[in-house]
């Protein structure tokens, strides 16, 4: 009884979508067989070349210190001389390093008790600075501005140590 309320229903149905516009076509044998055949196989991408071995480094590059490393200035015939400056958490110290024509090698940080946040902005950028521009000229580091005066004005104490004239390297007090 139940099955054939079922194709009455069905039957109903069927007569029923012509009449709002629609087709009533029976489903095909290959639609099917599309619907749950497997996608077409795509093309794989090419592998990459492989990179050729990085070659064995030289007597002179293995002995050349690590990026991160500092080399040894002192044996290297530099001269460094050390500054101090009253900076937010109290003394910055540096030393800059500095070749017989007065070109400065480098700007080490030493002990300080700035601010890890803020403080390190300072610290991280304006040393690397007097190194690349040759210069105290610079501007404080946004948020920092406290210990990269006190960075700057210690570099100058190094260099007035050194003997030689701040304001030649653009440091206006």
């Amino acid at each position: 009884m139940k099955r054939a309320a079922a194709l009455f229903i069905l039957a109903g149905l069927m007569l029923a979508l012509p009449a709002c516009g629609g087709k009533a076509v029976p489903p095909s044998p290959t639609a099917a067989v599309k619907e749950t055949a497997a996608p077409a196989p795509t093309e794989a991408p090419a592998p990459a070349e492989t990179p050729a071995p990085a070659p064995e480094p030289t007597h002179a590059e293995a002995e050349a210190p690590a990026p991160t490393e500092k080399p040894d200035w002192e044996s290297l015939g530099a001269r460094l001389y050390e500054g101090k400056c009253k900076g937010y958490g109290g003394y910055v110290h540096v030393t800059v390093v500095l070749d017989e024509g007065g070109k400065i090698l480098d700007v080490i940080m030493g002990r300080h008790g700035e601010s890890e946040d803020y403080g390190d902005l300072a610290i991280d950028v304006i040393p690397a600075k007097i190194v690349e521009t040759q210069s105290l000229g610079l501007d404080a580091v946004t948020g920092a501005t406290i210990t990269s005066e006190a960075i700057l004005q210690a570099a100058a104490n190094a260099l007035t140590e050194a003997g030689l004239d701040p304001a030649d390297y653009g440091f206006t007090p």
